[in-house]
């Protein structure tokens, strides 16, 4: 009985701390998705990395990881992350976005006209990211 109590506390103070570390160091952590937007966005924050700047970015390995694990009717649950509470999150579905194709351009171009600061901001920089790439 007195081992069962051991496991019992040990278990439960592993999942606190990956609850925890779900928030704090996504990577890692546990993702409790519940929906497909969640596992998408869960998709994303596994791929940010920590930057020199002690804050959390993405890179190429993020959006072709990302990239991988979504297909086209994902495309609303990307829209909803560029309104996620975290910057890196938003630009990151930003470039996914822009990697997906001219439906996602359109789905760009309409978050750009939305009334949310954070939605807006991600969608104008994505699509400047885009204009240089089409210029060049």
């Amino acid at each position: 009985m007195r081992h069962l109590g051991r496991t019992l506390v040990t278990g439960l103070a592993l999942l606190a701390l990956g609850a925890v570390t779900a928030f704090v160091w996504p990577k890692y952590g546990i993702c409790f998705s519940q929906t497909r937007a969640d596992e998408v966005v869960c998709e994303i924050r596994r791929n940010l990395h920590l930057s020199p700047h002690f804050n959390w970015a993405f890179n190429r390995h993020t959006v072709d990881s990302v990239l991988r694990s979504v297909v086209a009717s994902d495309i609303p649950r990307l829209f909803e992350a560029l309104g996620h509470e975290r910057p890196a999150v938003r630009m990151a579905a930003g470039n996914v976005l822009l990697e997906m194709g001219d439906n996602a351009i359109q789905a760009l171009r309409s978050a750009a006209q939305s009334e949310s600061f954070d939605v807006r901001h991600a969608a104008q920089d994505a699509l400047s990211t885009w204009k240089i790439r089409q210029a060049q």
